[in-house]
């Protein structure tokens, strides 16, 4: 069967596909993983301004041609649907400019953006095109992940109360991936307060709204549903990316190194007046089984180009998880004081990857 859309890359390292080659990464991990597993999408090009980078896509995966000038292979190839993969500075601007060459869908990379601005146009333009646009959120998609949501939604946790996160790297970068996570389980969030994890980092200059870099950090969360978030963000010598849910009737642990994992209260091995939390399988407490099989990023871009069905990733979502990252950078620009969300207005921009 002969694909019904064709589809471009902008920006060929890691996430485009270099990382499929590695050996232990679950399949498929990057956006050319996913395109080469759908028969309604065929990728007809690629772009990137670095030659290694243009040749080892063009070897990888067999793609001809691979263009150093993005907006070059816009106009020849006018491709339905264009992967941005490309650092985060740069992506408002190929988003206008893809928009502007009639592409009808994007997948966009995150962070979506480096500053609410960038990110507010985005949005606009999407709507205002009626592009689907879809991020790279990828555990919105992931069956465990899912199940903790449906856990959650259940009561099986009973009222929520606490949700904590400890990631490596920075709080655009890798923190928004976390917020994302945390919005999706918990809902939204009303308010945030924290510290940088670098002295150096100069208030003065947040203060003054310039162009800052993106740090790590600690910090607090307040959830519409009355729940408290505490995040953990800095460099670190190994990798990590895990969540503890507390509820008033149990508890989740999952992450990047932690299986999905159910605790209910139960007898407690070390006293008899006491009930310590006891693994539960959560197939059981959900009452069937667990999913093995969901959306992917491609699938939703091609519902929403075939059906208008929304992308439970949508651009929205992106936009929300950036504003949270935002929102701890203000904080730090104020000593730490709350800062209200949704943000009032916020003229900061942030350099990421």
């Amino acid at each position: 069967m002969a694909a019904r859309y064709t589809s471009a890359v902008i920006g060929c390292g890691r996430t485009a596909g270099l990382l499929e080659a590695d050996p232990l990464r679950r399949k498929p991990a990057t956006h050319m993983g996913h395109y080469r597993r759908s028969r309604k999408v065929r990728v007809v090009a690629g772009a990137d301004v670095d030659a290694e980078r243009r040749d080892a896509f063009r070897r990888q995966w067999r793609v001809k041609p691979v263009y150093r000038d993005y907006r070059e292979m816009l106009e020849r190839e006018r491709p339905d649907i264009v992967s941005l993969t490309a650092y985060a500075p740069e992506r408002s601007r190929m988003f206008k400019h893809c928009v502007e060459a009639g592409v009808k869908a994007i997948w966009v990379e995150k962070a979506i953006a480096t500053s609410l601005r960038e990110a507010r146009s985005m949005v606009r333009l999407a709507r205002k095109h009626d592009v689907v646009a879809v991020v790279n959120h990828p555990r919105r998609w992931s069956p465990k992940y899912i199940a903790a949501r449906d856990l959650v939604r259940a009561g099986a946790i009973g009222e929520p109360e606490a949700i904590i996160a400890t990631f490596s790297g920075n709080l655009i970068h890798t923190g928004t991936h976390a917020f994302d996570v945390m919005r999706f389980l918990y809902g939204e969030v009303t308010a945030v307060r924290g510290e940088p994890d670098r002295e150096g980092l100069s208030h003065e200059a947040a203060r003054g709204r310039g162009k800052l870099e993106d740090v790590g950090g600690s910090g607090t969360l307040r959830f519409e549903n009355g729940a408290t978030g505490t995040i953990v963000g800095c460099a670190k010598r190994y990798f990590a990316f895990e969540f503890e849910l507390h509820g008033s009737e149990g508890a989740i642990r999952l992450g990047n190194s932690t299986p999905l994992t159910f605790l209910q209260p139960g007898p407690a091995a070390y006293a008899t007046d006491f009930e310590d939390l006891a693994h539960v399988d959560p197939a059981t407490a959900l009452g069937k089984p667990l999913r093995k099989r969901v959306a992917t990023p491609v699938s939703d871009l091609v519902a929403g180009l075939e059906h208008g069905t929304p992308s439970v990733n949508a651009l929205e979502e992106g936009y929300k998880a950036l504003e949270i990252a935002l929102g701890f950078h203000e904080s730090f620009a104020q000593d730490g004081d709350w800062v209200a969300l949704p943000l009032a207005k916020s003229r900061l921009k942030i350099d990421s990857r």
